[in-house]
């Protein structure tokens, strides 16, 4: 155990003869990293967009339902959804983090959409250092 959430529950380091289990469920693509809840985790960053990139486990999918919208009822994937603005996501409905966009320039049009829709200046949660610019580490 490394430290005990928000929520009360213990949030810790598994190992599995000596490979962290974490970095193995997002390499073959069976995992969901989110930003929120660990945004200094880089390499766990880096090991989702791999595997989404190749198109592994979960990423088979063009549309998979992320965990966070599963538990909270929404069986259909959001971009199954039409959005306004041609965006991949309805700017004022589920919360969104980087990973969810493909690039940059995506996630700077989300973000601005967003802002428009909310009385919160980042209610997305996707500007990580305030400048003004969205999901700076994306392509």
């Amino acid at each position: 155990v490394v430290d005990i959430g928000s929520y009360g529950r213990a949030v810790a380091r598994i190992s599995v003869q000596g490979a962290d289990l974490g970095e193995l469920l997002l390499k073959n693509g069976y995992g969901w990293y989110y930003e929120r809840y660990a945004p200094s985790a880089t390499e766990y960053d880096r090991l989702q967009k791999q595997a989404r990139s190749a198109e592994l486990g979960l990423w088979y999918r063009t549309d998979p339902i992320p965990p966070w919208d599963w538990r909270d009822g929404k069986r259909r994937s959001p971009k199954s959804t039409p959005t306004p603005e041609g965006l991949p996501y309805d700017p004022s409905g589920t919360d969104r983090d980087c990973g969810d966009f493909s690039s940059q320039d995506q996630a700077q049009r989300f973000f601005e959409a967003a802002q428009n829709e909310s009385s919160e200046k980042d209610p997305h949660r996707l500007d990580r250092d305030g400048n003004g610019q969205a999901c700076e580490s994306l392509p």
